[in-house]
């Protein structure tokens, strides 16, 4: 909606599954895709042993070079430049791929994402990693939101807090929050405990 392209990278589900998901919080993408302003690059469906009906796909889904070929081709298909590119998730790649391979991709696809103006958003889950893994990608990268889930009585309590925000002040603290359909993330009244 504010004129940055977005290629959204998806290792978890189809991507008819995500725009299902996205319109349940009322967003319709139809329009951004016909205008190729938004596009996927689908890698689930190969782990499924499915034929993607994507534009930009991977046949082999673990191959960082089949990978890296399908994300440039879509990156060169997006107008403007300063697009936005999401990986969801990396779990799976963490899984099948060497590690420390899979950190060199990211970082090099981070660099030539920022060297087009544009951000890489991906996700790790906890546990993924080694620690010394781990603390090498949180080098590398710009910045880090930590999402936590915990169970209270009879509810469940969501939380973020900014772990890492390059060339920014920020407070690290953590902040509930609940997920509305119609608004996203809406930070609640909640105390957090620490």
């Amino acid at each position: 909606n504010q004129g940055k392209p977005c290629i959204y990278i998806t290792y978890d589900c189809f991507p008819d599954e995500i725009r299902k998901n996205m319109q349940s919080f009322g967003w319709d993408i139809s329009q951004h895709e016909r205008n190729q302003n938004f596009v996927f690059v689908d890698c689930y469906s190969s782990t499924a042993s499915k034929t993607s009906q994507e534009k930009y796909s991977t046949k082999q889904a673990f191959s960082l070079w089949e990978l890296g070929t399908a994300v440039s081709t879509a990156m060169n298909q997006v107008n403007p430049k300063s697009y936005r590119v999401f990986l969801d998730s990396t779990a799976p790649l963490f899984t099948r791929v060497d590690s420390s391979k899979v950190i060199q991709f990211l970082q090099d696809r981070s660099a030539q994402i920022r060297g087009d103006n544009g951000i890489f958003f991906f996700i790790v889950g906890k546990g993924t990693l080694q620690e010394d893994l781990r603390r090498k990608l949180e080098e590398i990268v710009d910045c880090i939101i930590e999402l936590d889930v915990t169970e209270e009585k009879t509810q469940t309590v969501r939380k973020l807090r900014i772990r890492k925000m390059r060339g920014r002040s920020f407070s690290d603290h953590w902040i509930a929050f609940r997920i509305d359909a119609k608004w996203g993330l809406v930070p609640s009244t909640h105390k957090v405990k620490t």
